[in-house]
């Protein structure tokens, strides 16, 4: 497996394009619910602080210096940047919640804890389908980077580079980001760009029933699939990533992993959007650091 493989990169597809979208089960809500809005940001915004371990395991080691400080200055200014990170989800939550409620997207599971209606069911298959789509999406993308390591390695030869060693962090510090990018990408891709722009195509292109039609939805879900690969471009010029084809491998991957959780996203809820963006990264960055420390 070439060394590349291990970076987070990131399947799924769907129905005739002239059928309705399999929307998540409950009814269309007029009214904003604050308590969804407030456990969604609290939720996100305690998340956001769980990333800190892996990211100052991937941050250079000189850069306290290069900053003017030591590791307390760098620690302070993650932190910082995780508050702010964390704040910036309350309104993405609340534009998510409101165009979902017009379009029937948005959590189900909680929404009906909320409602007091009977969930345990479709939760159980909601979650499960997450979790599994999740652990097979990983298992497809390490593959398929396996693969493609191989012509990067090849590019950074011809280019006369050295190929990066990259050393992923432990897999405690992987367990806790694989918790707080499942709930708060799934918050700003999801829940409030995926959402967005199915109200938008919706206003445009809806079923007599006043649904917006499937290509709305697929074509919102793969916009924002790549809005996520190109979420992971930082990281991967962080880490010396910066050739075409590396760049293009982190874009596809990623991409192919958004869609999967979009589609979780449509079928069930942003629940099991969630739950399969965290089984994805316990393969990518628990399991893949345990086999290849």
């Amino acid at each position: 497996m070439g060394r590349l493989a291990s970076t987070k990169l990131q399947a799924f597809g769907g129905n005739s394009m002239n059928e309705t979208a399999p929307l998540p089960a409950p009814p269309v809500r007029k009214a904003f619910d604050w308590r969804l809005f407030l456990t969604l940001g609290l939720l996100g915004f305690v998340a956001s602080f769980l990333i800190i371990p892996y990211a100052l395991a991937l941050t250079d080691p000189q850069a306290p210096a290069a900053l003017g400080g030591g590791e307390t200055t760098l620690l302070a200014m993650t932190i910082a940047g995780q508050v702010c990170n964390g704040a910036l989800l309350f309104p993405l939550i609340a534009l998510g919640l409101l165009a979902g409620s017009k379009v029937g997207l948005g959590a189900p599971i909680l929404q009906g804890l909320f409602d007091r209606q009977p969930v345990k069911a479709f939760a159980g298959k909601a979650l499960l389908w997450g979790f599994v789509a999740g652990l097979l999406g990983g298992a497809v993308v390490v593959g398929l980077s396996s693969a493609f390591g191989v012509l990067v390695e090849a590019e950074y030869a011809r280019l006369g580079l050295e190929v990066p060693d990259i050393q992923m962090p432990s897999p405690w510090k992987g367990f806790l980001a694989s918790i707080s990018a499942g709930i708060t990408e799934e918050i700003m891709l999801r829940l409030f760009l995926m959402t967005g722009l199915v109200w938008l195509g919706s206003l445009f292109w809806r079923t007599p029933e006043g649904k917006p039609r499937l290509f709305v939805l697929w074509s919102a879900n793969i916009v924002s699939a790549v809005a996520f690969g190109l979420l992971h471009f930082p990281l991967a010029t962080s880490l010396s990533l910066v050739t075409p084809l590396a760049l293009l491998n982190t874009l596809l991957m990623n991409a192919l992993l958004g869609i999967l959780f979009g589609w979780l996203y449509m079928k069930h809820g942003l629940e099991s959007a969630m739950m399969g963006h965290f089984s994805t990264d316990l393969v990518l960055h628990v399991l893949m650091p345990l086999l290849f420390p």
